[in-house]
């Protein structure tokens, strides 16, 4: 399926983080937002030469960070606006209010929204990036600071003509990430390999959380969502 993009801004899941955290059992919720990531990694060493244990602590740091209560929220606020969306007699499109903050604090409720269950322990990347820990980190954080941003404009109660206006499509990668994406081009698709992923699922399928709650287009079901109706 693909990301709906009008109004919920979809490239926010798309975040590096967003690719590359897996999940484990404990649940734990740190680290994120605004808050500079660190891996504790040697900022000049090339990804292509991290170690196993090195790669782990990779994913393990984006997790964390992905588990940060602002992005939590953010993501969230965007299930609960495509939750309450209406249509009028007219077919203009609005956004009930009650609705939306109701689907906004299930969705905080139950936990992580953008963090997926997969092993970390399984995670690889690419062998042939020249890209360094510090220039991972800094297109990380460049994308954190992206969607803290967005996020700080959005809420329930805003007016749908305010969140299409300028800010619909999806915006350029931040100059850090294009200097990553030129030395690691294979980073991608590395890091959507962790886990199973699959035609059903935006990031991964069969992995008992919906990877992009209430984001799904018209008609659209997957493995781990369940349909959702027209914006």
């Amino acid at each position: 399926m693909k990301c709906a993009k009008a109004i919920v801004f979809s490239w926010a899941c798309t975040l590096s983080l967003g690719v590359v955290a897996c999940g484990d059992d404990d649940g734990a919720t740190s680290g994120g937002g605004s808050t500079p990531i660190s891996t504790g990694i040697d900022p000049t060493k090339s990804i292509a030469d991290l170690t196993d244990a090195e790669v782990k602590t990779l994913y393990e740091t984006d997790k964390a960070a992905l588990a940060d209560t602002n992005l939590i929220t953010g993501m969230c606020t965007l299930t609960g606006i495509v939750a309450g969306i209406t249509l009028d007699g007219s077919g203009e499109a609005t956004v009930d209010i009650t609705a939306c903050e109701a689907a906004r604090d299930t969705c905080v409720a139950e936990g992580t929204p953008i963090v997926t269950s997969a092993d970390c322990d399984s995670a690889t990347l690419p062998t042939d990036c020249t890209a360094t820990i510090e220039e991972f980190e800094a297109c990380s954080n460049a994308q954190l600071a992206l969607a803290d941003e967005m996020f700080a404009g959005i809420s329930c109660s805003s007016e749908l003509t305010e969140m299409t206006g300028g800010q619909a499509t999806e915006p350029a990668d931040p100059p850090e990430c294009v200097v990553l994406d030129d030395k690691c081009p294979g980073l991608n698709e590395a890091e959507e390999s962790v886990g199973a992923p699959g035609p059903d699922s935006r990031f991964f399928a069969n992995d008992d959380q919906c990877d992009e709650p209430g984001m799904c287009d018209v008609g659209t079901g997957t493995t781990d969502c369940n349909q959702v109706g027209a914006m």
